[in-house]
């Protein structure tokens, strides 16, 4: 809900939204059902956001099928589904990117959630995976526009950003191995 009243309140259109269980992504005959998916359209350029909202239900690393490595092993797989489908066409059409968003109860989940990320690319240059806390998410009145999110290679980002080559004013995060097993991180 905060999404729409962002997009709202800057004048972001939506064209499209699935809630929790509507977006189903089928990869390598494995199934992937986002907590929500928006598509946010400002000044001609549409952004993907597929959105994992974190309870801390799951564990991090383990080859459980709901755990956040498989997650983050899929949504790879899926991205490189739809570059080789974008590659494999003749016509001219719009590069199919998304990104995937952790919401998360504490900083610490995030950072490990985003090392793991890290850990799991496929392509290192790829900027996938961005994390940042429900609570910096729901406060935040222009929360799809402002550098909320940290990605994979700890630097800030925003989720609708016309500018994406322009650097936020915010020092990178220094993601680290964590101390504990991740599976045991919650």
């Amino acid at each position: 809900m905060h999404s729409l009243v962002a997009a709202h309140r800057d004048r972001i259109d939506i064209p499209f939204f699935n809630g929790d269980g509507d977006a189903i992504i089928e990869v390598a005959s494995q199934k992937l059902s986002p907590d929500c998916f928006c598509q946010f359209s400002l000044s001609g350029k549409q952004f993907n956001v597929y959105f994992e909202i974190d309870q801390s239900t799951e564990s991090v690393d383990s080859r459980a099928e709901q755990s956040i490595r498989e997650k983050l092993v899929r949504y790879e797989a899926y991205q490189d589904s739809l570059v080789a489908w974008h590659n494999a066409q003749t016509a001219s059409v719009s590069w199919p990117y998304f990104r995937v968003v952790f919401l998360t109860r504490s900083v610490e989940r995030a950072n490990h959630i985003l090392w793991l990320a890290r850990e799991c690319a496929r392509n290192a240059n790829r900027h996938l995976v961005y994390a940042a806390t429900q609570n910096a998410y729901l406060t935040e009145p222009r929360a799809l526009q402002t550098p909320l999110f940290v990605d994979h290679h700890g630097r800030w980002q925003a989720l609708v950003n016309v500018h994406p080559t322009s650097n936020f004013q915010r020092t990178p995060v220094r993601l680290t191995r964590p101390v504990t097993r991740l599976a045991t991180v919650w």
